[in-house]
């Protein structure tokens, strides 16, 4: 049976980031499987890395990485990429958005083989109650992106997901912001390997401007279209 690296990179988190990790913590407890969590902290002008080495100095299986300056999510988790030890890859944000206890959602049908590839996706089954700028944005980004690539994603912007180190090459990934969600699946279809979607539940603890969203979301779709084009 695969070992799970878990990767958890944050930003001014110092609010949920505990909470994150101890239930995180948990959940792979109770699922049986040996694990390791590498917690990334991009820069934070707040007591995220005091934080997490707290919690580093209670679990040995908890790693701390930091960034001196932000970097970028993209940047983070190449980061946690290099250090991670493990066959199987889960990442999942430290601001409380994903639910920690449904990561074996994730890992087990790539340990069962059933899959190299799974996305949680917050509008399978419509199981969620999506702020209507989250949801404009997530369709246009997934209609671009299932567009150029053939493909029919329902959520191709969450970052809670979970892929084998083999069905992904990690080291090309090159985006250091959002956009790397889109470039990893965006290597995984062109490697066609088989890729998943299973249902997530989604929170949204804080609010970000409309006007941050228009301008994250168009860099995103611009993105797209540039990895696209540019493709070999």
């Amino acid at each position: 049976m695969q070992k799970v690296s878990i990767i958890i990179p944050a930003k001014n988190e110092e609010r949920s980031l505990k909470e994150t990790v101890t239930r995180t913590i948990k959940s792979m407890v109770d699922s049986n499987i040996d694990f390791e969590v590498l917690l990334i902290d991009d820069g934070s002008s707040d007591n995220t890395i005091e934080v997490a080495k707290n919690l580093a100095v209670e679990d040995s299986r908890i790693t701390v990485i930091r960034n001196h300056s932000n970097h970028g999510k993209g940047f983070s988790l190449q980061k946690g990429f290099c250090r991670a030890s493990n066959g199987v890859i889960v990442v999942i944000d430290a601001d409380g958005q994903h639910i920690p206890e449904e990561i074996p959602k994730l890992f087990w049908p790539i340990l069962k083989g059933e899959a190299h590839v799974v996305l949680g996706s917050r509008f399978l089954n419509r199981c969620n109650v999506v702020p209507i700028r989250h949801l404009l944005g997530n369709k246009v980004v997934s209609f671009c992106f299932n567009l150029l690539y053939g493909t029919n994603f329902s959520d191709v912007l969450m970052g809670f997901r979970a892929f084998s180190r083999d069905a992904l090459d990690l080291t090309l990934l090159q985006s250091n912001g959002y956009l790397v969600e889109i470039e990893m699946l965006r290597n995984a279809v062109m490697k066609a390997v088989r890729i998943s979607e299973v249902q997530s539940s989604c929170l949204y603890p804080k609010k970000s401007s409309v006007f941050r969203g228009i301008i994250i979301i168009t860099q995103i779709v611009a993105g797209i279209f540039h990895l696209r084009l540019t493709h070999k």
